[in-house]
């Protein structure tokens, strides 16, 4: 399941193995694979020639190399997730949710530093148009990864304090005749 997630956490992401074109790790070939069909996807929907085609292809590699720092970041957070979501405590959880929005902010930082260097080489709406084929493509990622991570089950103090505190508002609700 581990190297699902990390397949998922990666698709689209422009990577370099040690210098090699091709990489003999099987998980590592699929990684290219998958980023070469997101940036043949993501072209094949742009429709641009020429200079404008070959400037936005170099743009979105080097996007891609930041995008996938920090989706790394994610899968470390999501590992992190892994090993505490049977037993959830609350300093953990607030330690994983401001880690999370940390990656989160950093990723719409990302974003909104390319917003301006695409817009130097193209329009306004061909970025617009990008970022749509962008988010569409992401979202189905995450939503396979959102369909292998479990919900979170409180630690074991907690469940029963939320258990005793529904316990007294039943006894304390009148019953109706």
């Amino acid at each position: 399941m581990l190297k699902r997630l990390v397949a998922i956490a990666l698709i689209g992401s422009s990577v370099t193995f040690a210098g090699k074109i091709l990489p003999n790790d099987e998980l590592q070939l699929g990684l290219l694979a998958q980023a070469a069909q997101k940036k043949l996807v993501t072209l094949a929907n742009m429709h641009l020639k020429g200079e404008v085609k070959e400037k936005f292809g170099n743009l979105y590699d080097e996007y891609t190399q930041g995008l996938m720092k920090i989706r790394l970041k994610k899968l470390q957070l999501i590992k992190e997730y892994a090993k505490n979501f049977k037993n959830m405590t609350d300093d953990k959880a607030n330690k994983l949710l401001d880690d999370w929005m940390k990656v989160q902010k950093e990723e719409l930082g990302l974003k909104e530093k390319y917003i301006a260097k695409f817009k130097k080489i193209m329009p306004a709406s061909m970025v617009m148009r990008f970022y749509q084929i962008d988010n569409r493509i992401n979202l189905l990622q995450e939503a396979r990864v959102s369909a292998l991570i479990p919900l979170t089950i409180p630690d074991q103090a907690r469940r029963m304090q939320l258990q005793e505190a529904a316990k007294t508002k039943a006894a304390e609700k009148p019953s109706k005749k």
